[in-house]
């Protein structure tokens, strides 16, 4: 179940372990201190940058963050390191 069905003070209630769950779809509904909470595997679930346009004002703080280390830019898009 997508987190859209909830109110915007159940989503701040989620656990970091519940977002550490979620789809790339539902990133748009979390606050900026919850996309703190989203791993580099996450992030790199987005398929494309024009999904960062479906993002509101306040989750829009993923759109700044920098891949981590061992992470490279392939193709306009970020990649993790192999495993």
């Amino acid at each position: 179940m997508s987190i859209s069905y909830l109110t915007s003070e159940q989503r701040e209630l989620l656990t970091p372990g519940q977002i550490g769950k979620l789809p790339y779809t539902d990133f748009r509904y979390l606050s900026a201190e919850g996309v703190d909470h989203l791993s580099p595997a996450q992030v790199a679930t987005i398929p494309n940058s024009n999904w960062f346009a479906t993002m509101s004002r306040r989750s829009s703080g993923l759109a700044r963050r920098r891949p981590g280390p061992g992470a490279r830019y392939v193709q306009g898009e970020h990649q993790l390191p192999d495993e």
